[in-house]
């Protein structure tokens, strides 16, 4: 968390200015787009069916629950948008045909082109097709309006333009799509019905029965009155397409009907027929032959029972030796010849009633099928005669619950969303933008980095001093004569933390000959080191600076004298040095300017000469004070880090990267231990405190009041 408030503090300007940035071009966006007003009409499904039970061939017709998607298709049809726009002409309404593609098109459209709501070439082609149509001025080849297309019924055989260029509407207007191509409308038609179609938005309200269409126009009143016109158009298309289904179903059985009176006349006769051939002639109680053979079988019985009881009584008068047996006998023989014959005549109907069962079930046969083409005939018939009232279709009563309203404020822009967009992609960016800025951020920032990068203790660190800071007396004084003036200020006691840093650094043996360096010009090392003298001086001690920048020197004009001599005059041997060195602040402050520029600057500085010097300079002076070239400039700093006791080494806050710095470093070599410490130069704490929250307690006004006395 306290890493985010840092970085929000750090790059609070980046993140404002991408904010305002943001909201400026919503503003500016939301002064050029059009408002779009959409307007809604709700209609209802009502799923209850009034159908009879209908044949598998009409089984197409019914609309399932799972067919309401459908419905919303077809709303969003070519062919419901056609009806909207021959109803209320909208082929002419400048506003639907020359409606722009896009948001992006009409934003653009609107601060580049001189029409307002369209770019220039299929408006302008538009706008003259448009202007021919309301002259009276026919285009090259436009169809001419029949009373069908008056009428909001599309004609039957319209003479389609020949090409984009004859009907006056830019190529990319005119070219029909692939679903209108071919419906008989002149171009400029094409693409209102094209327009609507894209402005017309259908969707599902939930899992209910309900759909809601919505229409989105630049003309609230227009949005409306095309909502309505649009449910309006569905509600007649459904109609048609009922009554459409309805004649199709009587067609369909008016011929199925004709093919089933015939079957049924087929199978009739041939049940008359079979019954001709085989003389199967029937009475109330069954068939002739059954009961011939019924007859039969009760004379049979009666035969036998009077042959038995004549045989009887023959044989009773016959073993009684009376007389009056010969009649008896004659009895019985004709009663026996008549059982005889009775037999042979019933066996003779018993086989023909066996054929005659036999042929029945054939018969039966016929009559079945007879009776179940007569059957379905009469079925059929029946449902012709509802086909033809329209009573056994399938009817969804449709309705209309909500009539799309005027709306009152438009559906685009939504300023809520618009603003709260532009807020995050604002941020969005800004953030980026920050994260960018701090990874090109390569300098060190904190006393922290660079002892975690450069693996050395920061013993110091000098924050910028301002001209009001810097002033006294209604003088601006530089930095070493400022810790003069003030040696407890807040950069007086950051000199004597240098000088404790080398106490600390080496507690054996007081380090005196110090080397002040840093990795390139400009990072203040000369004036560090002149400050550093200047407060030791106030201190009491007596202090030894030498200017070893041969190439650049600086101190002789910080201390406003003449460099006419100095520390090359003297290693050359051209000067003594008491002619070279300067005793200043009653003796206690020697200065040694760097004198005569040379070329062999590190030979100089590497001689056996300065070695001897520094040790004599040593001896008289609690420290000697070094001011050496940048180390990754030349080398004249790494032959003299091998001749002194300690190295402070100087790095500029913020500026300097930090593989500079540490490449640099490593051109000492096995001299780097001797690097007392780090002084981190030209800080602003105000701008550390964003990196760790606790600098802030150092630029607070208790911490400061301290050292103001």
């Amino acid at each position: 968390m306290k890493k985010i408030v840092g970085f929000v503090r750090r790059r609070w300007p980046v993140l404002v200015l991408a904010l305002a940035l943001g909201l400026t071009g919503m503003q500016v966006f939301l002064s050029y787009a059009t408002p779009i007003y959409s307007a809604s009409v709700q209609l209802l499904i009502d799923t209850r069916k009034q159908a009879i039970e209908r044949d598998a061939a009409l089984s197409g017709l019914s609309l399932e629950t799972g067919a309401i998607e459908s419905e919303v298709a077809l709303m969003r049809s070519v062919q419901i948008a056609k009806r909207v726009v021959q109803s209320l002409h909208l082929d002419k309404d400048l506003a639907i045909v020359a409606q722009p593609e896009s948001v992006w098109s009409d934003f653009i459209g609107r601060i580049w082109a001189a029409q307002p709501r369209l770019q220039p070439s299929a408006a302008r082609s538009s706008v003259a097709r448009l202007g021919a149509a309301e002259t009276g001025v026919a285009p090259s080849s436009p169809a001419p309006p029949s009373s069908a297309a008056e009428s909001g019924v599309a004609p039957s055989s319209p003479a389609p333009p020949s090409s984009a260029a004859e009907s006056g509407v830019a190529p990319s207007m005119a070219a029909p799509s692939s679903t209108t191509e071919g419906m008989g409308v002149d171009p400029l038609k094409l693409l209102a019905i094209d327009k609507v179609r894209k402005a017309t938005q259908v969707r599902r309200i939930g899992l209910t029965y309900a759909i809601e269409i919505t229409f989105s126009s630049p003309d609230a009143v227009k949005a409306a009155k095309i909502a309505n016109a649009l449910a309006q158009a569905y509600l007649t298309e459904q109609l048609e397409a009922q009554f459409e289904a309805a004649r199709r179903a009587a067609d369909w059985l008016s011929e199925r009907l004709v093919g089933l009176r015939v079957t049924v006349e087929q199978s009739s006769r041939a049940v008359a027929q079979y019954k001709h051939e085989h003389q199967m002639l029937e009475t109330t109680s069954g068939g002739i032959e059954k009961e011939q053979l019924s007859e039969l079988s009760v004379q049979l019985v009666q035969a036998r029972m009077s042959t038995m009881e004549k045989k009887a009584r023959y044989d009773q008068f016959r073993n009684s030796s009376e007389g009056g047996s010969f009649n008896l006998r004659s009895e019985y023989e004709v009663a026996l010849r008549r059982e005889q014959e009775l037999e042979k005549t019933f066996q003779h109907a018993a086989d023909k009633q066996a054929s005659l069962d036999e042929m029945s079930v054939r018969l039966r046969e016929l009559e079945r099928e007879a009776e179940s083409n007569s059957l379905i005939y009469q079925s059929y018939l029946q449902r012709f005669k509802e086909a033809s009232e329209n009573k056994s279709l399938e009817r969804r009563e449709t309705r209309v619950i909500t009539p799309a309203e005027t709306p009152s404020s438009p559906s685009y822009p939504r300023h809520g969303i618009f603003f709260f967009a532009a807020v995050s992609l604002s941020l969005i960016v800004g953030v980026a933008a920050s994260m960018l800025l701090e990874s090109l951020k390569n300098g060190f920032l904190t006393a922290e980095e660079v002892e975690n990068h450069l693996h050395c203790p920061v013993i110091a660190t000098i924050l910028t001093l301002t001209n009001k800071d810097l002033t006294q007396k209604r003088r601006v004084l530089s930095l070493p004569e400022y810790v003069e003036a003030k040696p407890t200020s807040r950069t007086g006691e950051m000199m004597c933390a240098i000088r404790v840093g080398l106490q600390v650094s080496d507690a054996k043996d007081s380090p005196r000959v110090i080397l002040f360096s840093s990795s390139v010009t400009g990072e203040g090392k000369s004036t560090v080191a002149h400050s550093f003298a200047c407060s030791a001086v106030v201190a009491g001690l007596r202090v030894a600076l030498i200017d070893a920048d041969l190439r650049h020197p600086s101190l002789a004009k910080a201390f406003g004298i003449a460099n006419e001599r100095g520390l090359c005059d003297y290693l050359l041997g051209w000067e003594p040095m008491d002619r070279v060195a300067k005793s200043l602040r009653d003796g206690k402050l020697l200065l040694v300017p760097s004198g005569t520029s040379n070329s062999s600057s590190a030979d100089l500085l590497g001689s056996e000469k300065m070695r001897d010097l520094l040790a004599r300079l040593r001896e008289n002076y609690d420290f000697v004070v070094v001011d050496s070239p940048p180390l990754a400039s030349v080398i004249d700093a790494t032959v003299l880090a091998k001749i002194v006791d300690k190295i402070i080494y100087i790095v500029e806050w913020e500026k300097v990267p930090r593989e500079v710095v540490a490449r640099a470093i490593d051109t000492i070599g096995v001299d780097r231990d001797k690097i007392a410490g780090i002084v981190l130069n030209k800080a602003n704490i105000r701008k550390m405190s964003r990196y760790l929250p606790y600098y802030s307690y150092y630029n607070s006004r208790k911490f400061t009041k301290y050292y103001d006395g």
